[in-house]
């Protein structure tokens, strides 16, 4: 959300970063990754805008932070993988 322990991010941030706003105009392809362990941003915001793509393809990465290396991950470089080869494929008409 907007605070951080330490700084009150909503008076030092100059944009509010609406991505709920802009992600239903998205007419692409969009790959959500989040980790279900990420303690900075919640994974309920990773699956909402997940929902508000239009065309989102998402995964939640078990035991994964904000942090951690995420195409280290095998189920994370399996989804991107997939998700270019079905991107190429419907470019290709």
């Amino acid at each position: 959300s907007d605070t951080v322990p330490f700084l009150p991010v909503r008076w030092l941030l100059k944009h509010p970063f609406r991505s709920d706003l802009r992600a239903p105009h998205i007419q692409v392809p969009a790959l959500v990754l989040h980790g279900d362990a990420d303690t900075l941003i919640p994974v309920r915001h990773g699956r909402q805008l997940a929902s508000l793509l239009p065309h989102a393809t998402y995964v939640e990465l078990s035991n994964h932070g904000h942090g951690d290396w995420t195409l280290d991950r095998p189920e994370a470089m399996s989804a991107w993988r997939a998700f270019l080869a079905t991107a190429w494929r419907e470019g290709q008409h």
